[in-house]
């Protein structure tokens, strides 16, 4: 009898939430380096890094990332120093990037552009993408101002799109955090009399 009331409940929780499971045979991870930031003072510059790990070849990517613009706006990105660069010694050419919705390429936003949010899509100049071993290491790096010190905001990937070619490559993602989300800021001590 359990076992006919836990399926039903495992299905219907997976239909409802499906961003909470993740593909069982995904082939790499893509995700904001370090999961916590730590909160710094007011107008402070940090610096969070979107990076790849063990996803098969690819030769083109597409990020969105998003944040709490009250507590940290992003100001700048950068491709320098990515992992296809480093690893493959392939040059890329970035097509998109748009910070709060202001594109910094010849490229356009897109509608989903906005405050808070970085897009950054790229291309490796060569059209193979490298063959051998998965892909390793940085895509892109965020440079961010804090406006409100003390305070959280999640890092959350909103796309995560990687080409080999144009054939689609299976990714996981894994979101970020500046500060310490609420509730989750405190320490227990024993007291013994």
């Amino acid at each position: 009898m359990s076992t006919i009331l836990i399926v039903p409940s495992l299905a219907s929780l997976v239909s409802i939430s499906p961003g909470i499971f993740h593909s069982a045979n995904a082939a790499g991870l893509v995700y904001v380096n370090h999961p916590t930031t730590v909160a710094d003072s007011s107008s402070t510059v940090i610096t969070v890094q979107v990076k790849a790990d063990g996803v098969d070849p690819f030769n083109g990517r597409d990020i969105q990332v998003k944040s709490n613009q009250s507590v940290i706006s992003p100001t700048s990105l950068s491709v320098k120093g990515n992992g296809l660069e480093a690893n493959y010694s392939e040059s890329v050419f970035e097509i998109v990037s748009c910070i709060n919705g202001v594109n910094h390429t010849t490229s356009h936003c897109d509608p989903s552009d906005g405050p808070g949010i970085v897009h950054s899509a790229a291309v490796a100049h060569q059209v193979n993408p490298p063959t051998i071993g998965s892909v390793y290491g940085l895509l892109f790096t965020i440079n961010y101002t804090v406006i409100r010190m003390g305070l959280y905001s999640p890092l959350q990937i909103l796309r995560a799109i990687i080409l080999n070619g144009q054939d689609p490559v299976s990714v996981t993602t894994r979101d970020g955090t500046y500060g310490i989300p609420f509730g989750q800021g405190f320490s227990l001590a024993a007291f013994y009399t």
